[in-house]
C-alpha cells in the first residue's frame, strides 16, 4: 500500500470510489461536489492510496483562504481491511 499526492489524472477513480460507496455513504449526485473539491481545493495535503497499482482510496485535509477541513476520505467499497491501517 502506497500514499501519494493526489494529481488531477486521478479524477476519474477517485469518482468511482464514490459511486461504488453509493447509495449507502453517499448519494450519485454529490460526485459533482467531489468534482468541485478537486478542481478548487485539493493540494499537496490531498493524498491517494495505491495497491496493487489501484487507487482504493483518498483524504486529507485543505486551506484555501480562510477555509480549512478535513475533506473526502473514503476507500473503494469492499476494501474494509485498508481503512482498518489509517
Amino acid at each position: 500500500m502506497k500514499f501519494r499526492k493526489y494529481n488531477p489524472k486521478d479524477k476519474q477513480a477517485l469518482v468511482d470510489i464514490l459511486l461504488s460507496n453509493c447509495p449507502k455513504y453517499f448519494i450519485e449526485s454529490d460526485q459533482s461536489d467531489l468534482i468541485d473539491f478537486l478542481d478548487n481545493y485539493a493540494d499537496d495535503n490531498y493524498l491517494v492510496v495505491e495497491s496493487r497499482d489501484q487507487i482504493i482510496g483518498c483524504g486529507g485535509h485543505y486551506t484555501k483562504g480562510n477555509i480549512h477541513g478535513i475533506a473526502w476520505v473514503m476507500f473503494r467499497h469492499g476494501s474494509l481491511g485498508y481503512r482498518q491501517l489509517l
